[in-house]
Parts: C-alpha cells; structure tokens; sequence
C-alpha cells in the first residue's frame, strides 16, 4: 500500500492556500498545515515534518519562497514543489538551482495539482526507497515481512526515526517500536546498522 503525502502549504495569499488545501483535500492528500511566511515555514516543517511542500515564490516576507526553497534543499530532505505566477528565463534559472521536485505557474487548476503531486511523490519514493525486489527479500526470511513491516523497513533504510515513522505512517511511536522489534527478530539484526547491512547484502 502506497503511503500518502503529508502536504505543508506555504502561500502568504489566504484564499489562494485555502483553494489549494481544499483541492488537495478532495484528492486525498493529509493538508498537515498552512504557513503564511518563510518563517512560519520554517517552524511548521520543524513541527510537523511533512513530507512533501507546496511553496509559493513570492511570499510576503524577508525571506522569498526561493531562498526558502534553497533552505529546504540544503538543510532538509524534504521534497517541494514550486507555485508561482513567474514564469521567466530569470526565476527559471534560479528555480532549477534550488532542486524542486516540480513547478506548476498560477492560474492552476485541480488536474494540474494532483497531477504534478502524483509525479513527484512518486519520483521521491521511487529514489528514496532501495531499489529491492520484496519477494527476493522475503525468501531469505525464516518469517516473511507484513505489509505494514515492509512500509516500516523502508522508512528504517531512508533514515527516519521512530517519529518521523509515527508521523509518516500515521501509527503510534509504540506501534513503530512493535513493528521495529519485529523486524530486528527477523533478520536477526540487533540495531539499525546492522539491519541495513542485512538487507543491503540480501538485495545485492
């Protein structure tokens, strides 16, 4: 089962994050929180750990959704996506430098939203994610992983911590540290280290 995004929207125009959290919404996608400003921004992705970042360009603030967008890249490993109504050679150039996962110009439309979402999320889970073949994985295995170990052993391999799990999955830090100990069991790996030593040798 595919896990959904946890979206963070940053937009300084009310209505505008409002349409945007509504058309997300309606799409199935968890809005987790709205900022208004870089900082506020800043802030909210400390607290909420999202997953994936709808940010504005032009924000009503010091700092732009640009060099917010350079912040996010360097500092986080959190993907974004650009809205914007420039479209120009010049915020083109810059937007490349900063690395979003996609760029979508206002006015937009729903199609374009869930669209452009769609192909990011899962170009993020397609790199994110070890490149293994479950069944390989699960052969080697005296018990093979449940679905929800297998979400949870992928959240392990791309560095998350038992919260940032919790959050993801939308589980309890109690249900992760079940889950967690389980998987240990099962390759017989004693920390996480270890355990991506295992799997990493049973892929190869």
């Amino acid at each position: 089962m595919s896990v959904s995004p946890k979206i963070l929207i940053v937009e300084d125009e009310p209505i505008i994050a409002e349409d945007i959290a509504d058309l997300c919404t309606i799409k199935g996608y968890d809005v987790c929180g709205v900022a208004f400003s870089a900082g506020e921004a800043m802030v909210m992705i400390e607290a909420l750990q999202p997953s994936l970042i709808l940010l504005d360009i032009n924000l009503n603030d010091e700092i732009d959704g640009l060099e917010l967008g350079d912040h996010i890249s360097k500092k986080t490993n959190i993907p974004f996506i650009y809205i914007t109504s420039y479209s120009d050679k010049a915020t083109l150039q810059k937007v490349k430098e900063t690395s979003p996962l996609g760029y979508i110009v206002k006015p937009f439309n729903k199609e374009q939203i869930y669209s452009t979402i769609e192909v990011a999320w899962f170009q993020m889970q397609k790199n994110s994610s070890p490149g293994w073949q479950l069944d390989n994985v699960n052969h080697q295995l005296i018990t093979p992983l449940t679905e929800r170990e297998t979400e949870v052993l992928r959240c392990i391999y791309k560095g998350m911590e038992n919260a940032q799990i919790s959050a993801q999955l939308y589980i309890s830090r109690n249900t992760v540290k079940f889950h967690v100990k389980n998987i240990f069991e099962k390759f017989d790996a004693h920390n996480r280290a270890e355990l991506i030593y295992k799997l990493n040798k049973m892929m190869a």
